[in-house]
């Protein structure tokens, strides 16, 4: 029989110490790595994501009166802030106003206003769209695909009411 001497022992235990500290390292790499990933995944920065709205191209060509009658607009009211009931106060005050209010609930496009509003709507709805812009004072206006005349009504963090004189409102921007 042979003695093992302590070096013949040692040298084993360091490789193996050693490839475990490197595959440990090589994990944690891809973990940080996947997580930066789906990080920007989620902001939208990499892969494919649903179409986004289109930018609200210059505003609509703004008029002192309008045409349409408060019962001519139809307006879904969303919330994007985190007090509860804002979108249903907000609709009670406009159906009080005389507007048809459509669905009320939170934004279903996750969409953060940083404003008091902003107001999406599609090419028939334009003149729809200055009258609930005109409702609140500040409020953006964003033009997408819809087929119909409707408008979104999306309250943002610093909204605190509805105008008292819409008419004396612009959109922001314009």
């Amino acid at each position: 029989m042979t003695d093992l001497d302590e070096t013949d022992v040692a040298l084993p235990r360091r490789r193996g110490r050693w490839r475990a500290a490197i595959t440990l390292t090589v994990v944690v790499v891809l973990l940080v790595g996947a997580f930066a990933y789906a990080g920007a995944w989620f902001e939208g920065l990499v892969g494919n994501h649903p179409a986004k709205p289109a930018a609200a191209p210059a505003c609509p060509a703004t008029t002192t009166s309008s045409t349409l009658t408060p019962a001519d607009v139809t307006v879904n009211i969303y919330n994007t802030t985190g007090r509860k009931g804002l979108a249903r106060d907000t609709a009670t005050r406009l159906r009080d106003l005389g507007y048809l209010v459509a669905t009320v609930s939170n934004d279903p496009l996750h969409q953060a206003v940083a404003g008091t509003a902003l107001v999406r709507y599609g090419p028939s709805g334009a003149e729809a769209a200055r009258v609930a812009a005109g409702l609140v004072r500040g409020a953006a206006l964003q033009r997408d695909g819809r087929p119909d005349s409707s408008v979104d009504l999306v309250l943002g963090a610093k909204f605190t009411g509805l105008s008292t004189s819409p008419a004396a409102t612009a959109p922001a921007g314009c």
